[in-house]
């Protein structure tokens, strides 16, 4: 999502309240873009408005981030109820219900290639290296905040919108040792840069 009154560039990293802060932006922005991309890809997806490389450096880029162990479980869960019902989404659903529980999804995880790829599964870092604020899940209404006044914006309130079963009070019911272990052995670089902790 792109911004040129406002000079903000939005990146939605998956599972991470970006539903809710693109509903929030919409109608400030030029440009709005469906999926999960970085700077580069949402720029040059930008080029019908005429937002150049150049301008765009000036911007004001920012996004969010969650808890690695509640967006794992966050993913697995709308994969389970096979997400908003598009192709990829009840493909990756086909595929996690082949397991019987999340357990045995995640003691499995580290071995899938191929056929499961996904977007929403890739570490958070893929696509906060290029931003100017990174803004945590766990904390929106302030830093949404802090976001709407560096960008000059109306106070706004970010709606929760694709709301997921978990809270960030219950997903360690999710795990045991082992597997919040994958986790962590699995996006040890989100849980060093971002700051997070089990």
């Amino acid at each position: 999502m792109v911004s040129k009154k406002y000079k903000f560039i939005f990146v939605h990293i998956p599972k991470s309240a970006g539903i809710s802060i693109r509903s929030a932006l919409e109608k400030y922005a030029d440009v709005v873009i469906y999926g999960h991309f970085n700077i580069e890809q949402i720029i040059n997806r930008s080029k019908s408005k005429n937002i150049t490389h150049t301008e765009a450096e000036s911007y004001f880029k920012f996004g969010f981030v969650r808890n690695p162990w509640d967006r794992f479980v966050s993913c697995f869960n709308y994969f389970k109820h096979y997400g908003n019902r598009v192709y990829m989404d009840v493909h990756n659903g086909n595929i996690i219900n082949r397991y019987k529980s999340f357990h045995e999804f995640v003691l499995d995880f580290p071995n899938m290639h191929g056929e499961f790829k996904d977007r929403h599964f890739l570490p958070q870092t893929t696509w906060t290296h290029e931003l100017d604020f990174i803004g945590q899940f766990e904390n929106i209404n302030n830093d949404f905040a802090k976001i709407c006044k560096i960008c000059k914006l109306p106070n706004i309130i970010a709606p929760h919108h694709n709301k997921s079963k978990t809270n960030q009070q219950n997903y360690r019911s999710y795990y045991n040792d082992k597997t919040a272990d994958i986790i962590r052995t699995h996006y040890q670089q989100d849980i060093d840069t971002l700051g997070y902790e089990y």
